[in-house]
């Protein structure tokens, strides 16, 4: 059985915006076909190894899939999921991270995915990374004047953002942190309460008008 999906299956997932994701509910059942390698929402095969979403666990609220046996199928590490070309994607918007799901051996395993691919998953969006902002965690965007622009805001370090938070809110425009829209130049501050310390910095974030 193929562990990883093929660069070319990755590379060719994605082609649109977050809206047309439609991400998977709960009580929602999905397949996996172990001839194929690749994830369904409907069953292909009688072959297909069946996966329940079943709801949120913990206080961070991430969900949870269980095999029909009852025992626990995927690490509970993302809140939304979605499969798009045969892949099961999944997003920690608290954290800011995306992932994929991958079947090898009668477990599913975790693995991150390229920045590349993110952008191929959200064109509408321009991705800005964590890594981005300078030393004093200051980073400049731009807009075209009178125009809206989409921004997706990953975190690429190995810091938690789970507790961090955008001002102001009108620039998060879906149920997920992470996906701005500005429709005017500004800027956008990210931290825990509004407040500033070592551990905890803020991150500013500047929208001009070109």
């Amino acid at each position: 059985m193929k562990k990883f999906l093929t660069t070319m299956t990755i590379i060719g997932l994605f082609a649109s915006n977050c809206a047309a994701h439609a991400y998977i509910q709960k009580g929602q059942q999905i397949y996996f076909n172990p001839v194929n390698t690749t994830w369904s929402e409907q069953k292909q095969t009688p072959m297909d190894i069946t996966i329940i979403h079943n709801g949120t666990t913990g206080n961070d609220k991430l969900n949870e899939y269980l095999f029909e046996n009852g025992a626990r199928a995927i690490p509970s590490v993302t809140n939304a999921e979605f499969i798009k070309s045969g892949a099961l994607i999944g997003i920690n918007s608290a954290e800011m991270k995306f992932c994929r799901y991958v079947y090898s051996l009668g477990r599913i395993e975790v693995f991150p995915i390229t920045d590349k691919t993110i952008a191929q998953l959200y064109p509408d969006y321009e991705v800005v990374k964590i890594s981005q902002f300078n030393k004093y965690h200051k980073h400049t965007v731009y807009k075209k004047r009178f125009t809206k622009k989409n921004f997706l805001i990953i975190n690429d370090t190995d810091k938690s953002f789970a507790a961090y938070s955008y001002r102001p809110k009108s620039f998060v425009t879906t149920d997920m942190k992470n996906f701005l829209t500005a429709k005017r130049a500004g800027q956008i501050t990210i931290s825990v309460d509004g407040k500033e310390t070592k551990e905890t910095p803020k991150y500013r974030l500047y929208v001009k008008n070109r």
